[in-house]
């Protein structure tokens, strides 16, 4: 069987955005693994600054689709190197971001992080704030599994 050149363009496309998914949510696990233990630092730190300039040159072909992740590895890596203020700007900007774009899962995931942010810093009521944004996120997005933990 013959498949059509923009099918198969399609295809490659497809592939292209899955790795693409697929790098950032590896990124966000290796921020998560970062707060854990400072033992793979560099691997660590190498992939999430690998994929924010990543993301960083596709939102200059669509903002709407990758500004709310490119800016979330920022605040991922502003938390990391535990500095405050740059976090919680970066955050902020990350959650409108997936607000303008209507991404719900990925605002509930900025949001979730932001939480656990601020519990680092012993702010309590933010770190609140934030999880409770979170969870009515993944519940408007239906992913009760999420809400239920």
């Amino acid at each position: 069987d013959k498949v059509c050149s923009p099918c198969q363009n399609s295809k490659a496309d497809l592939r292209k955005l899955q790795g693409i998914y697929c790098f950032f949510y590896q990124a966000t696990s290796a921020s998560a693994l970062l707060r854990l233990s400072k033992k793979r630092l560099s691997e660590l730190t190498g992939v999430l600054k690998s994929a924010h300039t990543m993301m960083q040159e596709l939102v200059s072909g669509s903002s709407y689709n990758y500004k709310n992740k490119c800016m979330l590895l920022e605040a991922e890596m502003f938390s990391s190197r535990l500095e405050d203020t740059k976090a919680r700007q970066a955050y902020t900007e990350s959650i409108q971001a997936s607000i303008h774009s209507g991404f719900i899962h990925e605002q509930g995931l900025a949001a979730e992080l932001f939480g656990k942010h601020c519990l680092r810093f012993g702010d309590h009521a933010c770190a609140l704030h934030y999880f409770r944004q979170a969870l009515q996120c993944y519940k408007l997005w239906g992913c009760l599994l999420k809400v239920d933990s």
